[in-house]
């Protein structure tokens, strides 16, 4: 029995987050000694954690928070990191075994340069230096971290997510054709892309509602873009939904409308539930999803009109989206189920060439 410890940022809570405590839980399961560490303060991490009856410690803030971070890591025999603080690299002990999962591009390339992207940079530049193998999400993230940190990087791993396969529901044949979404409402997710498709479609369909599942920073103002757009009467903010089975019982259809995105957990939770998908293929980590999956049909990034086509030729084929429905599921257990993800991740916890 493996003593695995997971440490990860507590907020803002997020596919990393979530992922990391999703792993741990079916670690445990299987029989491993799998735990969460919180390197700052997060509630709904631990409330996530706590769910599931998955033992969590939150290191807090401020300086005391590396001390108890370096006492949590005394015991264990793999150290996994999901997206560590800068500062964790100093306090990393020689042993035991250490895992890096790269959940995103380097900041460097994502973020214009600045005094917190260099200290990012160099922090992840030292850690790096002190894990032994590194696991990343996509073979798009893998080449960039490889592009950044040539030299440095230990042998990468591409594993790619995975989830539990979701509960499914046939939406009843008197509801209104819907398609839905669920994002974090901030920049660069998609949703005022997603606004664009729906304002696309009112015009040509305006009998077709839509959903939007989760919380951010931009709620207002795109409810505000909604308002403007003529679309208040079709589209719903619902806000965070704990019961995602059910949010997703009440759509059609999913759209994922993001300019880039590392690996899109938003494509395959929908399909897991039994949802097809529309999506923009974007020319980063997703498009790799995007391809390996037949319950998801795609454009390129931005053609608006297309993908509107694409969402009416479907909402007029009923067998077409229950097919691609059916597939969908099957490819989810092929490629993204949460138990293949776990062989592959303790693979690389016990692969020893660096």
């Amino acid at each position: 029995m493996a003593r695995i410890l997971h440490l990860v940022p507590g907020a803002p809570f997020g596919g990393a987050q979530r992922l990391a405590i999703d792993l741990a839980a079916h670690q445990l399961s299987m029989g491993d000694d799998a735990s969460v560490v919180l390197l700052s303060s997060g509630q709904a991490a631990q409330k996530a954690c706590q769910a599931i009856g998955l033992a969590v410690q939150d290191c807090g803030t401020g300086p005391l928070r590396i001390l108890r971070a370096r006492q949590a890591m005394k015991h264990a025999d793999v150290l996994h990191l999901h997206m560590p603080s800068p500062w964790l690299g100093p306090v990393l002990p020689s042993s035991p075994r250490k895992v890096m999962h790269l959940h995103v591009r380097p900041s460097s390339l994502v973020h214009p340069p600045s005094w917190r992207v260099k200290l990012d940079s160099l922090g992840g530049r030292e850690i790096l230096k002190r894990v032994d193998r590194t696991i990343a999400i996509t073979q798009w993230v893998a080449d960039a971290w490889r592009s950044e940190f040539a030299g440095v990087l230990p042998p990468v791993s591409v594993v790619h997510n995975g989830i539990k396969l979701g509960q499914q529901f046939v939406p009843r044949a008197n509801d209104p054709f819907t398609i839905g979404i669920a994002s974090r409402l901030s920049p660069k997710k998609g949703v005022e892309e997603f606004i664009a498709l729906a304002s696309e479609l009112h015009k040509r369909a305006p009998d077709i509602h839509f959903r939007v599942a989760g919380e951010g920073p931009q709620k207002e103002q795109f409810e505000q873009l909604t308002d403007a757009s003529g679309l208040s009467k079709v589209m719903q903010f619902e806000g965070f939904v704990s019961d995602m089975a059910a949010f997703w019982s009440r759509a059609h259809l999913c759209a994922f409308t993001p300019p880039f995105e590392p690996f899109g957990l938003r494509l395959i939770e929908p399909l897991g539930h039994g949802v097809p998908v529309v999506a923009y293929l974007n020319g980063s980590g997703s498009d790799e999803v995007v391809s390996m999956c037949r319950g998801i049909e795609a454009v390129n990034y931005q053609e608006t009109a297309r993908l509107a086509d694409l969402v009416l030729s479907l909402k007029d084929n009923p067998k077409k989206l229950s097919l691609m429905a059916e597939h969908g599921r099957k490819d989810v257990v092929e490629h993204f189920s949460i138990d293949l993800m776990a062989q592959r991740v303790a693979q690389a916890y016990e692969a020893q060439e660096r």
